[in-house]
């Protein structure tokens, strides 16, 4: 419960099967009832590891500025949260599920290659994390602004929104649904 809590984070999300544009978080915090947006993009890749595995996986990139104000994470090993934050807006890193750590036997320290646009990308594992929710498909999680620079991603998959005390769900939910939303399909 406590992993859902900090992995899931908000109250609300807002998705699309169009791509959506980062300049809704900003329309997104402009509405009252919202306090706080943080997007995440996801693209597939390639994970190529030191120890010859070469698989399927997912790139997220997050937005280590905003991350904090929505979500939260359970650290395993590495860095702790702020820091990590500060290590991801840097470049070049990032923090794996403990399931993806144990099945490609991976450590803090170690580098995962991953598959981008502009060729092979060498990323420097900072954390391992909780992560009961990871599925098949493995996943490594960096900032969007690598996932912008090598797999030449913009647009945005999801957005996590935090409402202010006392604000309805659906009724903020509508809002998004009807008036952000025209003409872009938003599922909140």
């Amino acid at each position: 419960e406590r992993w859902l809590d900090s992995a899931l984070g908000g109250d609300l999300f807002v998705r699309s099967p169009l791509p959506m544009q980062p300049d809704l978080e900003a329309r997104l915090l402009a509405l009252p009832e919202v306090t706080a947006v943080t997007a995440t993009r996801i693209v597939a890749s390639r994970l190529l590891t030191s120890s010859g595995h070469d698989e399927f996986a997912i790139f997220v990139g997050i937005d280590p500025a905003t991350y904090q104000t929505v979500r939260d994470l359970r650290i395993q090993d590495g860095l702790a949260v702020p820091e990590l934050m500060t290590r991801l807006a840097q470049g070049g890193a990032v923090y794996v599920g403990a399931d993806v750590a144990n099945k490609f036997d991976l450590d803090v320290g170690n580098v995962v290659t991953m598959e981008t646009r502009r060729g092979r990308r060498d990323f420097e594992i900072v954390a391992i994390v909780m992560d009961f929710g990871a599925g098949e498909t493995p996943s490594v999680t960096g900032s969007a602004e690598d996932l912008q620079r090598y797999f030449g991603v913009n647009d945005v998959s999801s957005f996590a929104v935090t409402l202010a005390e006392g604000a309805t769900l659906t009724a903020v939910a509508e809002t998004i649904e009807t008036q952000l939303g025209r003409g872009q399909n938003l599922s909140v």
